[in-house]
């Protein structure tokens, strides 16, 4: 990764995605929807306990995968088989996003910009040090990414998943346009976020 100073005028000159409209999906416990009902856009969790592109105490996020089998092997812990987890009743909560302006590590191009790779992007970033100076590349790109006020999302590939993708949103720079949608699988409920704001 490029040294984290640079990182901001390498961002500026980066071009966003535009109009990304695609699905995310999140596994979210059945107990934690019933009892926290907004769990599907819950985005505090990054910033209390920080995520791959959110270092703790930053800024709110949601994490999807873009496919429903992403999204199962990133709720599993690493190490663990997918088959040896004890039978539990989940929710594969499908999300319809409509973004404006997203970071697309996907994009070589993008990447050699920042003078990462897709290996460095999947490295391990649990127990990361709090100090900045020894945080993962990740963590520096995804603060200076939100603190550019260009990109409302980051597009990054999946560690548990070979060639696919997970998307990390930052509520915080969600503007006009933006859409988040999700209806429960089994009551049909459907719920909106937009610009950061949560509506039923």
């Amino acid at each position: 990764m490029i040294d984290p100073s640079e990182l901001p005028g390498i961002l500026q000159g980066l071009s966003p995605r535009c109009n990304y409209d695609g699905f995310g999906w999140r596994r979210v416990e059945a107990y934690e929807f019933t009892q926290k009902g907004q769990q599907v856009f819950y985005d505090e969790g990054p910033l209390t306990k920080g995520a791959r592109f959110s270092p703790v105490g930053h800024a709110r996020a949601l994490y999807y995968a873009e496919s429903q089998k992403t999204a199962i092997r990133e709720s599993k812990p690493s190490g663990i088989s997918l088959s040896s987890r004890q039978p539990r009743s989940d929710y594969d909560m499908q999300v319809i996003v409509r973004l404006n302006a997203v970071l697309d590590l996907g994009e070589a191009s993008v990447r050699r910009r920042l003078k990462t790779t897709l290996d460095e992007l999947k490295e391990p970033w649990i127990g990361a040090h709090s100090r900045e100076d020894h945080w993962p590349p990740t963590w520096h790109l995804g603060k200076a990414t939100f603190l550019s006020e260009r990109f409302d999302a980051i597009r990054y590939p999946s560690a548990k998943h070979d060639r696919h993708y997970c998307i990390a949103i930052f509520t915080g720079r969600l503007v006009c346009g933006a859409h988040l949608e999700a209806i429960h699988p089994q009551r049909g409920a459907v719920r909106i976020k937009v610009s950061g704001r949560l509506r039923g």
